[in-house]
């Protein structure tokens, strides 16, 4: 108990949520934790800590605030690990591009890391594009949006990919991630969902929706069906800076990253920036402004 206590007093002294977290990635801290059988209780301490009773988490991210909601320490300890460390940098990098104003598109929505702050950076001149294919997370981020009052965000429960077609998605585990798309995809296992899957461009002229001047694409291996599905969107000149996250491992068998870059190469943006984060290669790609007349 009294170490139990002493943890408690450096939490509440320290303020260190983040600091958790970081210390979370340690395996060694891990096993501490474990070791002395009070994993939950800091976990659970610092979900009250962060967390209001109504299960609403507020915090900001480059300087913008947001809320979620965040019904479990699980889901907590999950969203900040996003917030904070996996997606941080990228997050700053891309808020950092957005104006009032703009259309920005996110692919990969999950329950709103990446939505929430940009549509508040938009504001109500521009506009959010989100897809989520999950049920639950497309619901989850539902749920957030109405919580930050966003109404500049048009959110879409479906895929993109190159064709019409059916997928089944993992849902369990850090991250979703299509597993098979077309015949293989026939009948959901446990831990997994039949989602539609839709072509970009053709989706794209139905709905009218307009030209994103910002695109985030993180799909865990179905990058490359996306960008070749949203082609001519993509090579429209006011589309002019692209976020994607490359999964090496999780890319079919006739994709590869260079294919990937290649493909993003040809749709006329060049390739600014690339970094690595564990498994995956960041690539920020722009195009060249247009001369003036």
């Amino acid at each position: 108990m009294r170490a139990i206590e002493s943890l408690r007093f450096a939490f509440e002294k320290l303020k260190v949520r983040v600091w958790y977290f970081g210390l979370g990635r340690f395996p060694r801290f891990v096993s501490f934790l474990k070791t002395c059988g009070i994993t939950g209780v800091v976990r659970n301490y610092h979900y009250r800590s962060g967390v209001s009773p109504d299960g609403v988490y507020r915090t900001r991210i480059s300087d913008v605030g947001v809320a979620f909601h965040v019904p479990t320490a699980g889901d907590l300890v999950q969203l900040e690990h996003g917030l904070f460390l996996d997606e941080q940098k990228s997050l700053d990098m891309l808020l950092a591009e957005l104006h009032a104003g703009d259309a920005f598109l996110d692919v990969g929505a999950s329950v709103g890391i990446f939505t929430l702050p940009s549509a508040t950076v938009v504001g109500e001149s521009g506009q959010v594009i989100a897809f989520e294919p999950g049920g639950k997370r497309f619901r989850e981020l539902g749920n957030n949006l109405f919580l930050n009052g966003l109404r500049n965000v048009r959110a879409f429960n479906v895929a993109l990919g190159e064709n019409e077609d059916t997928a089944r998605l993992r849902t369990t585990g850090h991250a979703p991630a299509i597993l098979a798309a077309g015949k293989t995809a026939a009948g959901a296992g446990d831990g997994e969902e039949l989602v539609d899957v839709v072509c970009g461009d053709s989706f794209w002229r139905n709905q009218k929706l307009p030209i994103p001047r910002v695109v985030k694409i993180d799909v865990d291996g179905f990058e490359y069906a996306v960008l070749k599905g949203l082609r001519g969107t993509l090579s429209n000149p006011a589309c002019e800076l692209l976020f994607c996250e490359i999964h090496p491992d999780m890319l079919p068998k006739e994709a590869t990253p260079e294919a990937v870059e290649t493909l993003v190469s040809s749709l006329g943006f060049e390739i600014e920036n690339t970094f690595q984060r564990r498994f995956e290669r960041q690539l920020v790609a722009r195009k060249k402004p247009l001369p003036s007349a």
